[in-house]
Formats: C-alpha cells, structure tokens, sequence
C-alpha cells in the first residue's frame, strides 16, 4: 500500500506548479507518517480514511499560505531618503540612498549621494548590516561595527516596506507594530 500512496502523492507533485524544495519534502514525511499506520491488515476503510487524511495535511503543508512568500528584491531599486520632521524626503538638502544587496543576499549595504555623519560623528558615504531574515515586505537587518559601538538590542531593525516606494524602521526590541517617525521614500530611479 505504501508504494500506491508513494506514487500517487507524487503524481501531486509532478503535475503541480510547485517548487520541488517546499513540496517534495513535506509529501514524503506525510507518505511516511502514512505508511507507518496502515499496515497490511488494514481494512479497505481505514486505507482510503488514511489516504483522505495524508493527502488533506499534504494540501495543507503545500499551501502557499504555508510557507511565507519571499522578498521582493526590486522594492530595494532607485534613489531613496527618509524623513522624521514632517518634511519633504526627496529634498535637496536631504541626504539620499541606494541600496545595494550583495549577491548572496546576506549583505545590505546604504550608499549616500554625499559624506554622511553617523552618531559616532565619523563622516561616511556608505556602511552596511547583515541581512538577517527576508519576507514578503521586510527586511530584518543587523548592524556590525562599522557604525561604533552600540548596545546589543540596538543593533537589529525591521525595515517594513509599507506601500510602493515608502518603508518604516522597527527596532526589534520594540512590540511588534511599533515603528518609529522615519519615513522612507523612493524617490526616483
């Protein structure tokens, strides 16, 4: 019986549109939980209850609900600046940016249109965080020492993006839904 769900569950797979990291995996830890309760004594009810059973968790485990959508790479594209006084982000005084994602996508790093002083009070024209966690509209980043000492739950933020081509900064030590008054803005490309 094991070899019918095993092949069954496959013909799933492989007539589905899924990506075989999150789909083939799953289905075989189902088959398996499956074939270890029917037995060859199974009664023809329980077999088809069983089947019923894996292939509704295997839905369920293949849902794109399930798995978290991933990031979308280009709302990091064009010019951006960030405003907290209720002030025109895109202005010319405003000190601007790109984002620049290494190509292991474990690396973000800000490049400014200009020399920028940091809280330390050193000048710089660029610094970087490590990227640690992308989803579908945020980024969790994290700080090293480039940027000078800081105390530890200083050093991760959520860079939320809340609409096209605005994002907010929520330290992650912080409640969840509780950002702070910087605003992001694209503003141009």
């Amino acid at each position: 019986m094991c070899v019918g769900v095993g092949s069954l569950v496959s013909i799933f797979v492989f007539t589905g549109d899924f990506y075989m990291s999150t789909v083939y995996l799953p289905l075989v830890v189902v088959n398996w939980f499956a074939c270890a309760y029917i037995s060859e004594s199974s009664s023809p009810k329980e077999i088809v209850s069983m089947l019923v059973r894996t292939l509704a968790l295997a839905a369920a485990m293949t849902s794109p609900v399930a798995f978290a959508q991933a990031f979308d790479w280009t709302m990091l594209q064009g010019q951006w600046a960030e405003s907290a006084k209720n002030q025109f982000g895109c202005r010319k005084d405003n000190v601007h940016h790109r984002f620049e994602v290494s190509a292991d996508r474990k690396s973000l790093t800000f490049k400014f249109d200009r020399k920028w002083e940091i809280r330390t009070g050193k000048e710089v024209e660029q610094y970087s965080a490590a990227i640690k966690k992308a989803e579908t509209n945020m980024l969790v980043i994290s700080y090293g020492s480039e940027l000078g000492e800081m105390p530890a739950d200083t050093k991760e933020w959520e860079l939320r993006f809340i609409g096209p081509g605005t994002y907010r900064w929520r330290l992650m030590s912080w409640p969840e839904g509780q950002y702070n008054n910087v605003i992001g803005v694209r503003c141009g490309a």
